[in-house]
């Protein structure tokens, strides 16, 4: 099966891990009633497919971006250092990796989706960088960004991520409002560059202007805004919700190459889903 792991991306379950009664029962009162399996008969021993970045990078990733929420939470200071190494072990996988397809496979809880999902958005974000062959430093620059572009959620109540049903209007107001809370707490961190400090800003910024906060249009969204935008609402919809089941690749590939185009860079779109397991 897939990796399972808690908040803190410490495992639950290993890759590979037989499935008896009593897992599936504990896995079940954790809220978590689905997963990939690789085979449904073990002497068929298919292998699970390969990632674009390993798991250990992964799990380790989501570790690492959950203490630098925490330490913003409670010290307000931001481990830039620990982001960069983050972001450059996740930028060395996929060099390694440009071959494989980009595979979305672990289980995500409620409670460490905020991470994860920074995670999986860096992860998107950076394999598009490399297919539009980026630079070392643009790669990091795009990968920093990516990691900290919902950092402004940390100013939004629980009450209000986690409602399992569509926010009214003052509810949206407030989570409307991270974009520019998470450029403001970056921006006091310091050193962070001025793209990292676009994509915080930006990234619910849409192709055809109907995003916020500033309904910027096309190339008035800085480029890397406009990548990180496709990988954020990619994970959002294949990811499970307390407001929604996750869409299966091949239904967000629908919604958002035939619903909701308008609102991304029709070439950055292309290229991603060229290389996306559908």
């Amino acid at each position: 099966s897939q990796g399972i792991y808690n908040a803190r991306g410490a495992f639950l379950l290993r890759k590979g891990t037989r499935l008896t009664e009593q897992y599936v029962k504990r896995l079940q009162k954790m809220n978590i009633h689905s997963l990939s399996v690789t085979a449904l008969q073990p002497h068929l021993n298919v292998p699970p497919p390969d990632d674009i970045i390993l798991e250990k990078t992964r799990i380790k990733a989501i570790d690492n971006v959950s203490h630098v929420f925490d330490d913003v939470q409670t010290s307000g200071k931001i481990n830039t250092n620990l982001l960069k190494d983050t972001a450059e072990s996740i930028i060395f996988d996929l060099i390694q990796n440009r071959n494989n397809l980009l595979q979305i496979t672990d289980m995500r809880l409620h409670d460490n989706y905020t991470f994860s999902h920074s995670v999986n958005v860096a992860v998107i974000a950076s394999m598009i960088g490399t297919f539009c062959h980026y630079s070392k430093q643009n790669l990091l620059e795009l990968t920093l960004g990516a990691l900290m572009h919902d950092i402004g959620k940390i100013f939004v109540p629980e009450n209000i991520l986690q409602k399992p049903y569509p926010l009214n209007s003052e509810e949206t107001v407030v989570i409307n409002r991270h974009p520019h809370a998470g450029f403001a707490k970056l921006k006091e961190a310091g050193g962070f560059s001025d793209t990292v400090l676009a994509i915080a800003i930006q990234h619910h910024e849409r192709f055809d202007g109907s995003g916020y906060p500033h309904h910027y249009v096309g190339s008035d969204i800085h480029r890397f805004a406009r990548i990180v935008s496709i990988a954020d609402v990619y994970d959002a919809l294949t990811s499970n919700r307390p407001y929604k089941r996750a869409y299966r690749p091949d239904i967000a590939y629908k919604i958002m190459t035939q619903c909701s185009c308008a609102g991304f860079d029709p070439d950055l779109l292309k290229l991603f889903f060229a290389n996306v397991a559908i």
